[in-house]
């Protein structure tokens, strides 16, 4: 004992010490995309909650690892903390002002920085901790109080320091802060990557700024008193769980002295409506499938709900509103039922809370908003003669066009079947874009290297395409551009692989149409770390699809069949032919032309197909038609597919121009540096 009062006396005023009891501040540092914070932060709350009595904590919710919103709604406050304790990692937590490590209280805490672990790590907390830091001495006691305004959007508080002491309590840096928080954020989807859907006491605002009031000196027996009367922060999630935390700290030395907690208060005749579960049946069948919506709302709230607006959206966009009047107890729920509505690939069905009692807002945002679930089936309807998909439409998700079957989970083995990705979305970093020969933002990804087929309830994921209307085409084709790399690690090289199938029934029958693994699959060297490709890392395939000439409804599928091996990435798909009609004698004769990768940095493949042989001139040339260079001249060719190569000097619009006794064809070609 006589080493810690010696610890005391050194970091404190000396004084005659008063009795009060003290309430331990804990100020944790997290965020919402960060997986040791999602890890270490249940048991630490959970801890924290069994002490309520002489513990309290902020949360400030950092601006990194990744994306947070309850940062983005104020990081300027949390930023100025952050600073003020030089924050390098989260989750990290102070405790009164303190960082603890191997040697605090003796040694009573579970941080291990010795062995690996680091100080104020969450993880290390314990009873004995929070018990210690309880029987610190201090003369001071906060009386701390707040209240809302009859409109809900002022608050009021009182704080009331006091010096219980003998003598004067004097801090040179006396600094004393008030905090806004919200007890609890709970969101019915996580919003950052780390799966964490609740949030506790959040820190929302603070008065009258992030660096608190001065409060240098209280003479024994006295009282300091702060009231504010502030706004209410419009991003307040739930005007039932605001709180205020307030806290008295040494500025200089970092030590709090004191700190005090006013509970949220209750919000009489309180309106909220929430939304309680989606009860949308699954369709049945990959064609002409539909669903019929059903949301189910519960009365969260103390006051009577006696009207509803509730509004459908389908991937983003707003279809449909259903209005229902009645009398909703509170804790009761309502089944809304939606007009059946016809699926079109895969649709990311939501459902949103837009009136109640007819107002547009309720206590509650964040349960106003449904999560979203995925319905798809096949279209009845002829998507076209051809289909082209770059794939920029879509932001980590699945192609909205598309069907995707059997996808892995989110959360389960990592996550990312087909979806949309860009090399910011993506766990390491790249110099090059994810498109096609780092030619464009995007492309579909295929996550083989968290997806262990053993562990996982599926080794297999489809995508497939609605249908497309090959009735009048000959020589039909598909191409699309890949990039791929083995797993390796001592006595294993993986092989995953990728599969092409097409039906001309809607999926009564699949023939494979390609289909590659291992080797065959791989565009660049084995590798044992997380690929992600190069732009030299894309070859493209072109897989014949004549055998279905004549074909009036033709679905394209693509299946991913995971061997746990490496990651595999898909763009620039396209699915077309030669259409035959009484005005296409020439597109017939002279075949299917293409070129690629288009924009182009230092090289393009000139694709083209011959139903008859002939000579072939191919010349490219500039934006102002004057020739270039000339990659044949009247060269011989034999009916069949062929591709040529140039590889230009200089970025520009140039022309590549094909011409054969059959007939002519000029594509536009952009070179870029």
């Amino acid at each position: 004992m006589r080493k810690v009062l010696l610890l005391v006396v050194g970091l404190l005023p000396v004084f005659a010490w008063g009795q009060a009891q003290r309430t331990v501040l804990i100020e944790h540092f997290t965020n919402a995309s960060c997986a040791p914070c999602a890890a270490q932060n249940p048991d630490f709350h959970a801890l924290l909650s069994d002490n309520t009595t002489n513990v309290v904590a902020i949360k400030y919710q950092a601006p990194f690892p990744g994306y947070d919103p309850m940062n983005e709604a104020n990081p300027t406050q949390v930023d100025t903390r952050s600073t003020y304790y030089g924050l390098t990692g989260v989750p990290t937590a102070w405790i009164d002002g303190a960082l603890p490590g191997d040697s605090y209280g003796g040694g009573i805490g579970d941080w291990d920085v010795a062995g690996g672990g680091y100080e104020g790590g969450p993880y290390g907390y314990n009873q004995a901790v929070l018990a210690y830091a309880a029987a610190l001495p201090t003369p001071i006691t906060i009386d701390l109080t707040h209240s809302l305004n009859a409109t809900l959007d002022e608050i009021t508080i009182t704080a009331v320091v006091t010096n219980s002491g003998a003598t004067d309590f004097t801090v040179a840096s006396g600094r004393f802060h008030v905090v806004l928080v919200e007890k609890e954020v709970a969101y019915f989807e996580a919003p950052g990557s780390n799966g964490e859907t609740v949030f506790h006491n959040v820190m929302r605002r603070m008065y009258p700024g992030d660096t608190g009031s001065a409060l240098n000196t209280i003479a024994a027996g006295a009282s300091v008193t702060f009231t504010f009367t502030e706004p209410l922060p419009t991003y307040i999630a739930d005007k039932r769980e605001v709180g205020v935390i307030a806290f008295y700290q040494d500025n200089a030395t970092k030590s709090v002295y004191q700190a005090a907690f006013s509970q949220p208060q209750p919000i009489a005749n309180a309106l909220d409506a929430s939304f309680a579960g989606n009860l949308t049946v699954d369709p049945v069948g990959l064609c002409g499938a539909t669903i019929v919506p059903v949301v189910s709302i519960t009365n969260n709230g103390e006051a009577a709900i006696t009207s509803l607006e509730i509004g459908l959206a389908v991937n983003g966009s707003a279809v449909a509103t259903e209005s229902w009047t009645g009398t909703l107890a509170a804790g009761a729920s309502q089944t809304i039922t939606f007009e059946e509505y016809a699926l079109n690939g895969t649709s990311s069905v939501s459902f949103v809370i837009l009136e109640v009692n007819g107002e547009a807002t309720d206590l509650n945002a964040l349960n106003n908003v449904s999560p979203s679930e995925s319905y798809s089936s096949i279209s009845n309807e002829i998507y076209g003669i051809e289909l082209i998909e770059d794939n920029e439409d879509y932001i980590n998700t699945y192609p909205t066009i598309a069907v995707i079957e059997e996808a892995i989970p989110d959360g389960e083995f990592g996550s990312g079947t087909f979806e949309s990705r860009s090399i910011d979305e993506m766990p390491v970093d790249s110099p090059d874009d994810l498109g096609g020969y780092g030619l464009s933002e995007r492309s579909l990804f295929v996550n083989f290297f968290q997806w262990n087929p053993a562990g996982a309830t599926n080794d297999e994921g489809t995508m497939t395409y609605p249908k497309l209307d090959f009735s009048n085409t000959t020589n039909g084709y598909l191409k699309f551009d890949r990039s791929h790399a083995r797993y390796t690690e001592p006595g294993f090289v993986s092989s995953d692989r990728l599969q092409i199938l097409a039906s001309p029934d809607c999926g009564a029958t699949w023939t494979i149409v390609y289909d590659k693994a291992g080797a065959q699959l791989a565009t660049r060297p084995n590798q044992d770390t997380y690929y992600v490709p190069p732009a030299n890392g894309w070859v493209t395939d072109s897989v014949a699809l004549s055998a279905f000439d004549g074909t009036p409804e033709l679905n394209i599928q693509f299946k991913a069949i995971s061997n746990w091996g490496n990651n595999l990435y898909i763009d620039n798909i396209n699915i077309s032919g030669l259409v035959v009609g009484t005005n296409d004698i020439e597109n017939l004769l002279a075949g299917k032309v293409a070129v690629f990768p288009n924009p182009a940095k230092m090289m393009v493949n000139i694709e083209f197909e011959l139903v008859a042989a002939t000579p072939v001139t191919i010349e490219i040339l500039n934006v102002n038609g004057q020739l270039v260079e000339t990659l044949d001249l009247n060269r011989d060719y034999a009916a069949g597919q062929y591709i040529r190569t140039w590889n230009p000097e200089n970025a520009g619009v140039y022309m590549a121009r094909i011409r054969t006794q059959l007939g002519e064809s000029t594509q536009r070609i952009i070179v870029a540096r």
